[in-house]
């Protein structure tokens, strides 16, 4: 029974961080794609944060199929 309690906190705490960080890279790829020029920098910055929103939300996708896949199989170990 613990070890249910520690892994299904341990995956919201990954799940969060995921939604974090994709969320708030995305947000700055939007930001700055709405701008009408960009400095070097910016664009740089700019590629950065859209591929790792997409990176980002990859992994979401990939975490919650591969739990989603655990359950239906009958095995709680979410970790």
């Amino acid at each position: 029974m613990m070890r249910q309690h520690k892994s299904t906190a341990i995956s919201k705490l990954i799940i969060t961080t995921l939604l974090f960080f994709t969320l708030s890279t995305g947000s700055k790829a939007v930001q700055l794609a709405n701008k009408p020029t960009l400095s070097e920098q910016q664009d740089r910055i700019f590629d950065i944060a859209l591929v790792a929103s997409s990176l980002g939300g990859k992994a979401l996708i990939t975490w919650l199929n591969h739990r989603q896949n655990k359950s239906d199989k009958g095995d709680d170990d979410d970790a």
